[in-house]
C-alpha cells in the first residue's frame, strides 16, 4: 500500500489530513506554482506543538517522509505508531539557532510524558530551507532518516501499530 500526497487542492479540502493541535493551511506558492517543485506546501501556524495525522490505527510495517522547512527557530518533524494525542514515537528536530543548538532525537510519548529514546544528535537545521525527513517503523525497530542520510536505528516495542503525523513547532 502507497499514500502520496502533494497537497495540490484549497485549504477547504484536507485530502484526508486531521489536524489534532494547532492550525494547519495550504498554501500555493502563486504565480511561481509552474515553476516550483514544491508549489503546494501543507503548513502549520504557530509556537504550539502542532500535529496533522493521516491514516489507519493498524497500519504497521511502513516508512513516512516528507520535505520540511521551519521559517524560525522552532522544531519539525514526524510522527509514527500515533496512537492517539498522548501516544506516539516522534522525530523532532530543532533550529540550530534554537535554545538547545539543534538536536535530532527520537522521543516516545507515552501517556503524555516525553521520554528521549536515544541521546541527542547535534544537528539544526538552517531556517527557510529545505530537508527532507523519513521515519519508519517496521519489526520492534524505529529508523530515521536526513536527506537521505541514516541518522538512527532504535529498538522500540510499546507501539507496532499506528497513523502517521505531520509536527512542527
Amino acid at each position: 500500500l502507497f499514500f502520496s500526497d502533494d497537497f495540490m487542492r484549497g485549504d477547504e479540502s484536507m485530502g484526508g489530513w486531521k489536524v489534532v493541535t494547532g492550525k494547519w493551511g495550504i498554501t500555493q506558492q502563486g504565480s511561481r506554482a509552474s515553476r516550483s517543485a514544491k508549489a503546494f506546501t501543507f503548513h502549520s501556524e504557530g509556537a504550539a506543538p502542532s500535529l496533522a495525522v493521516h491514516g489507519n490505527v493498524w497500519d504497521c510495517d511502513y516508512a513516512a517522509q516528507c520535505a520540511v522547512r521551519c521559517d524560525n527557530d522552532g522544531a519539525v518533524g514526524l510522527v509514527v505508531g500515533y496512537q492517539n494525542e498522548r501516544d506516539y514515537y516522534r522525530l523532532r528536530w530543532t533550529a540550530a539557532s534554537g535554545a538547545d543548538g539543534g538536536t535530532f532525537r527520537l522521543q516516545r510519548v507515552l501517556d503524555g510524558k516525553v521520554t528521549d529514546l536515544m541521546a541527542p544528535i547535534s544537528s539544526g537545521f538552517k531556517p527557510k530551507v529545505w530537508y527532507k525527513l523519513a521515519l519508519s517503523m517496521s519489526g520492534g525497530w524505529v529508523y530515521g532518516w536526513l536527506d537521505d542520510v541514516p541518522m538512527f536505528e532504535v529498538a522500540t516495542s510499546t507501539f507496532g501499530e499506528g497513523k502517521i503525523v505531520l509536527y512542527s513547532e
